[in-house]
């Protein structure tokens, strides 16, 4: 036996009628609970419940016509009708009727009937247009919009009312918003149908995404403008879906012979593994910055770039953006640096080398002629006179000074030559033992030495006790006739290490000369009033070079010096 049709809209009963526009899921029943009829709602709901003939008790549990049942979605109770029972499904909990959900969605929704009138719509659409809901629901978009504007939500309409059941409509354009500003307007629409394969009108949503498309305008502005390669890719496959102008500058392709395209078709990567280490960091960490690598132009010729790349989403499909740099340049001029500094190390060494040797090799003739004037002087001073000793006079002393001079050099170069035994040094010790070497001249000068407590830090014990020696020496050698010698060493804590302070009352420097004293041989007095090399002060400047630190004076003349020192920790 056939279950019976159900009834099309145009043959409905008042009773159907009724029900249509309830609200709510209805069927009619005959009394043995067989489904005679049930509404668009109902169909759309529980569709296996709609059909004609079905049997609610049957499917219910504890159904009976004229009494109430519980379903997970609610509760179907019956009133009588003529000729059986309407039967409503009563949602659990009216938290969930539909009217009320959709005002709680930020999205504005709107529904219309087929003449363009608006027939509902949630809060937020409310909200677009800036009217209560109730001066929007029974006007046409004629009504609500400008002329132009309402032509084109009218010409839209219609061309998905007429796609009938199923159709669906997705645009965007300039939409006037509520403040009376233009704005970028993203609508999906669909068509609404009465359950009988009938249009009877349409729902839609609008969003809006103007923000979303200025941000996208920014993106494409800037990749198409940045001076380094850009290029998207897909992760599944990985073709390229877009490259930007700088891509074809720098490898020679063009944007079309690129794109659908992946780099390893078209011979990008100079090393295979260089790639394959790319990838497996971009998983490991989702993301790369600063990855050198090296890429192959379309002419053959070879370029390194840092590259950075990040994994996004682009229209729901993954893809990789990567941004290539050129460093060809730069690592080039790394080598050519690199070089000259290997350069200036082995023609420094070689200098340093020539200096010792010279400075050794000269000691012997210097030694030859102090050695004849000294024999000179005894065996024949008598016969020489005056004059001719006072002439003795002045080659032994020359002889003498050159000797000094030699020696000063050997010990500068013997800084640079020697290798540096780093090691944790205590500078208590190692002011220590100058002191120690400096014992004759201090007791001599009648000096007062000062030394505070000195930490312990890495180098040369050997050196930094001739650092010590010199600057100690110095501010003993540098005072104001019959002036008692008072000298104070201290330190103390920086963020990087130590700074060590030599301080003397001695006859202090001009600060113009403040640098001039550390260079080699540079002396601000004659040798008659304070004797002296000039190497003493370029040795210290050496050593402290030497340890990763430096050396520098301050001073004013009259009032003293005081000598700073930093050495790493």
């Amino acid at each position: 036996m056939n279950s019976p049709a159900i009834p099309q809209p145009q043959c409905l009963s008042v009773h159907q009628r009724l029900l249509e526009r309830s609200g709510r899921s209805a069927w009619l029943v005959d009394g043995d609970g067989v489904v005679l009829w049930a509404n668009s709602r109902a169909r759309r709901a529980l569709p296996a419940l709609s059909v004609a003939g079905a049997g609610l008790c049957d499917q219910v549990a504890g159904f009976t016509p004229g009494g109430t049942a519980d379903l997970d979605m609610g509760t179907l109770v019956c009133e009588p009708v003529e000729g059986g029972w309407a039967v409503f499904l009563e949602p659990e909990d009216e938290h969930f009727i539909s009217a009320h959900v959709l005002d709680l969605i930020p999205v504005p929704v709107f529904w219309k009937d087929l003449h363009g009138v608006y027939r509902g719509c949630n809060l937020a659409f409310s909200e677009l247009l800036g009217l209560p809901v109730n001066q929007i629901v029974g006007k046409s978009v004629e009504e609500l919009n400008c002329p132009d504007m309402a032509a084109k939500y009218r010409e839209m309409d219609q061309q998905l009312l007429e796609s009938g059941v199923g159709g669906i409509q997705r645009y965007e354009w300039d939409a006037l918003s509520r403040g009376g500003q233009i704005r970028r307007s993203l609508f999906h629409k669909a068509c609404l149908d009465d359950g009988y394969g009938n249009v009877i009108g349409l729902v839609g949503m609008v969003m809006d995404i103007t923000d979303l498309r200025r941000l996208e305008r920014k993106f494409a502005t800037v990749f198409k403008a940045c001076p380094d390669p850009v290029t998207i890719t897909e992760w599944s496959t990985g073709r390229y879906i877009d490259v930007n102008d700088a891509y074809f500058t720098t490898t020679g392709f063009t944007r079309e012979e690129a794109l659908g395209r992946t780099s390893v078709e078209l011979g990008i990567w100079v090393d295979a593994e260089e790639r394959q280490a790319l990838l497996a960091a971009l998983q490991a960490e989702g993301r790369l910055t600063n990855f050198e690598t090296r890429f192959r132009r379309k002419d053959g010729s070879i370029f390194t770039a840092l590259v950075a790349v990040e994994v996004t989403e682009l229209d729901n499909v993954k893809c990789l953006i990567l941004i290539a740099h050129d460093i060809s340049d730069r690592k080039h001029e790394e080598v050519l640096l690199r070089r000259t500094a290997e350069e200036l190390h082995r023609s420094n060494l070689e200098l340093e080398r020539f200096a010792y040797v010279a400075a050794h090799d000269l000691q012997e003739p210097c030694r030859t002629i102090c050695s004849f004037a000294q024999l000179l002087e005894r065996r024949y001073g008598d016969v020489l006179g005056d004059e001719g000793q006072e002439y003795l006079g002045y080659l032994s002393n020359g002889a003498q000074r050159m000797r000094q001079l030699i020696q000063g050099l050997l010990r500068y170069s013997r800084v640079g030559t020697n290798a540096l035994r780093f090691e944790t040094v205590d500078l208590n010790d190692v002011v220590e033992s100058a002191l120690t070497d400096l014992a004759g001249a201090i007791e001599q000068a009648s000096a007062h030495i000062k030394v505070g407590e000195l930490p312990c830090v890495r180098g040369d014990a050997v050196q930094l006790r001739q650092v010590v020696a010199n600057l100690v020496g110095n501010a003993l050698k540098f005072q104001p006739p019959g002036q008692r010698p008072v000298v104070e060493l201290n330190a103390r804590r920086q963020d990087d290490g130590w700074q060590i302070s030599v301080a003397d009352n001695g006859i202090g420097i001009e600060a113009e000369y403040a640098d001039h004293v550390f260079g080699m041989f540079r002396r601000l007095h004659g040798g008659s009033a304070y004797p002296g090399t000039g190497i003493g002060l370029a040795v210290v400047k050496r050593v402290m070079e030497a340890h990763g630190g430096r050396v520098w004076v301050e001073s004013e003349p009259g009032k003293g010096s005081i000598f700073q020192l930093t050495l790493p920790a």
